[in-house]
């Protein structure tokens, strides 16, 4: 399948980095674009193990506008999921790949589609990239493939993909207990926030820094610590020992909420101005370097960018376009 007809301009990314271009096509396939929002986790307490192997926690997650873009358009057949950069995870472990196949089979047809991920959102950084564009990924595919699943109905499919995906089809700011998948929608505390996420250069599993932890003496939570300590923390550090560095000099900041994000590498402050946040981001650029983001709090963990309206418009376009065109021809 052809996804563009070759143009004199060339396909990339602008040099302000804001949107991607496409080349011109003759006759371009109707396509869905979704933005997949990042998350935060604002303090995570780790309760116990389960049965099933999971672990019991209770965290506040929150989606910021740090986002990876999904396209999809429909094929005939199969699936296809091409990821820039691929961060070296192959096609059939894709989230998002399994995502469709899982999709596909609830609706019980041979649907194809072709989807492609440009990545932004760190890969096992603590900040949910993989599980945020499965979950954009099963909200298109659903439109796209006109299946009708119901909000609900979406969450317990995204359940069985992983712990934290429910999640990424409400964002916002949410309580989250279970093994993440349970959710209870909270009032926007952070409207209006902003927010910096800075990083070592080290990458983190959440099943590596679990195992960690459990291996780890079990120490109770000294009653300082804040709504926004996480448990998980002294993990991280052993399996990425920059993060010393990055916990210390978050100690010497006056910042009502920051720390470690999920199973990290990742870290967050959160600052009530922009001005406020700049000089925090600066600073942290000078003591820390790695990388660096500032983002903002969003109330929801997705956002279309051309949604199923649009291209429900293009099809109608395309079809009168073609009509007229036969009609020219008799004529």
């Amino acid at each position: 399948m052809i996804w563009c007809a070759p143009s004199s301009r060339r396909a990339g990314w602008s040099t302000r980095g804001r949107h991607w271009t496409v080349p011109v096509a003759l006759n371009p396939e109707p396509m869905l674009r979704i933005a997949a929002y990042a998350k935060i986790n604002l303090g995570l307490r780790v309760l116990g193990r389960r049965a099933d192997g999971y672990h019991q926690i209770e965290t506040r997650f929150q989606s910021v506008t740090l986002a990876d873009e999904l396209r999809l358009a429909p094929a005939p057949e199969g699936l296809r999921v091409q990821m820039s950069p691929s961060g070296g995870v192959l096609e059939r472990d894709n989230l998002v790949y399994r995502a469709a196949r899982l999709l596909r089979a609830q609706a019980g047809r041979h649907l194809g589609a072709r989807i492609s991920i440009r990545k932004r959102i760190p890969f096992a950084a603590g900040l949910g990239g993989g599980s945020s564009d499965a979950a954009a990924a099963l909200v298109a595919l659903n439109a796209m493939w006109q299946l009708k699943l119901s909000p609900a109905r979406l969450q317990e499919l995204a359940g069985q993909l992983g712990s934290d995906l429910p999640f990424f089809l409400s964002g916002g700011l949410c309580r989250g207990s279970g093994r993440g998948e349970q959710l209870e929608k909270l009032p926007s505390a952070y409207a209006g926030s902003q927010i910096v996420l800075f990083k070592p250069d080290c990458h983190l599993s959440a099943a590596e820094v679990y195992a960690e932890f459990d291996r780890l003496p079990r120490a109770p939570s000294p009653q300082s610590a804040g709504p926004c300590a996480n448990e998980l923390s002294a993990a991280a550090r052993r399996l990425c020992p920059q993060l010393e560095e990055y916990r210390s000099f978050l100690a010497q900041q006056r910042v009502g909420c920051a720390g470690l994000s999920g199973s990290g590498p990742s870290c967050y402050a959160i600052l009530a101005t922009l001005a406020e946040a700049q000089a925090f981001a600066h600073l942290v650029r000078q003591r820390l370097g790695g990388w660096v983001r500032l983002v903002e709090a969003s109330p929801t963990g997705y956002r279309w960018i051309r949604g199923p309206e649009l291209r429900n418009r293009s099809e109608t376009r395309s079809h009168r376009q073609s009509s007229g065109s036969h009609r020219n021809s008799a004529n």
